[in-house]
Order: C-alpha cells, then sequence, then structure tokens
C-alpha cells in the first residue's frame, strides 16, 4: 500500500503547529523567569541547590548559565531567519501558531 504524501505532508505541518507553539509557550515562561530573576537580583548560591529534591543536580553556575542561554535564545529568536521577507525566528514561530 503506497503511503499518501499529502496526509504525511499534513501530519508533519500539525506536528510542526503543535511544537512551534510549544516552543513559544515555554520560551515566554523562561523569558518570563528571567525577568524576575533580573528585578530581584537574586544570585544564587550552591548552598540552594543541596540535598533538595529535583534541584540537587544544579549548582549556581549552572542555573546562572541557563538564565544567560535565555538572553541568547532570544538574541537567536529575534534575528533574522535569513528569508525574503526577512522575518525573524520568533515572528516565523509566532505566524506558525493557531
Amino acid at each position: 500500500m503506497a503511503i499518501n504524501q499529502t496526509e504525511k505532508r499534513r501530519t508533519l505541518a500539525r506536528r510542526i503547529v503543535q511544537h512551534a507553539s510549544g516552543l513559544m509557550d515555554v520560551f515566554s515562561l523562561l523569558d518570563d523567569d528571567l525577568r524576575q530573576a533580573n528585578k530581584s537580583g537574586v544570585v544564587f548560591a550552591d548552598t540552594d541547590f543541596a540535598d533538595i529534591a529535583g534541584l540537587a543536580h544544579l549548582d549556581a553556575a549552572t542555573v546562572t548559565a541557563a538564565l544567560t542561554s535565555i538572553v541568547s535564545l532570544r538574541k537567536f529568536l529575534n534575528s533574522n531567519a535569513g528569508t525574503n521577507d526577512v522575518a525573524d525566528h520568533m515572528a516565523i514561530f509566532e505566524k506558525v501558531r493557531p
């Protein structure tokens, strides 16, 4: 039986919509976390995570690096996607969302 290429493309498009929506939702939450950290001036210490369930694998440097990565991710999402319409990555992902 031959694979229906049209349905295969539609299934992939549906997955891209779902995943792009999830990506933008998660990015928004991470960006909010970054704003909260910057606003409060929080400085993490290794002792914040020691022997705490779900956090014991962390240290201050890793969490601080994660916050820095949010900044880098924002820069990437706002950068030119190299398309003819010169849209940024974020605009493309937002356009994909329903």
